[in-house]
């Protein structure tokens, strides 16, 4: 479980990553936009292990595993209140009068730049954290249509939610000066597994 963990922190890590390099590119050539750019990232995490040496034979010592745990960055309790932007079950951001409701509408445009420029195969969800910088415990979302899709990413890794964020994703005014493709228009619809089966 604690590999799973630390492979989802990497993952989303690099998917944010890329999300901001679109960005950057896109600013690059257009211009900045009239509104701000959130600057956001996770939590640095690693995996730690511990290890054990055991004698082999006369002489000879070998090391083995005796623990492995998920080594997280601290965050201070007085950087802000926790808060959920976007659940891993739904594309439905938290509400508008929140005062950080555009950080959830940034976070819901970097799902579209995953969805998108993945060909539709993975998204982050489960955007959560302190303040409006930094994030922590992500879930990656999958296409239903890829092999060890759960042992990767965990239970939260839904297939309900990934069929149905094409059509419950609302662009934003970052999807749009982005010049996003419409989702519900897009021509690579999710597959589940139950369409292969009927094919």
């Amino acid at each position: 479980k604690t590999l799973v963990e630390v492979n989802v922190v990497y993952w989303a890590t690099s998917l944010l990553s890329h999300s901001h390099a679109f960005i950057a590119q896109i600013i690059s050539t257009k211009g900045n936009p009239l509104f701000d750019i959130p600057k956001i990232r996770f939590i640095n995490a690693g995996l730690g292990i511990a290890q054990e040496s055991i004698a082999v034979k006369a002489g000879v010592k070998a090391g083995t595993v005796c623990k492995a745990y998920l080594l997280e960055e601290f965050i201070d309790k007085s950087e802000g209140e926790f808060i959920k932007f976007i659940n891993n079950g739904s594309a439905v951001l938290l509400d508008e009068d929140e005062p950080l409701y555009q950080i959830a509408e940034f976070l819901s445009f970097t799902q579209h730049i995953q969805y998108e420029k993945t060909g539709a195969l993975v998204y982050i969800s489960d955007f959560q954290g302190k303040n409006s910088s930094l994030l922590c415990d992500p879930q990656i979302m999958t296409s239903p249509t890829l092999e060890n899709r759960i042992s990767l990413f965990r239970d939260g890794n839904i297939s309900e939610a990934f069929d149905e964020f094409q059509n419950k994703h609302v662009c934003n005014k970052y999807c749009k000066w982005f010049s996003l493709s419409d989702l519900a228009s897009m021509l690579i619809p999710p597959l589940s597994f139950e369409d292969e089966e009927a094919a």
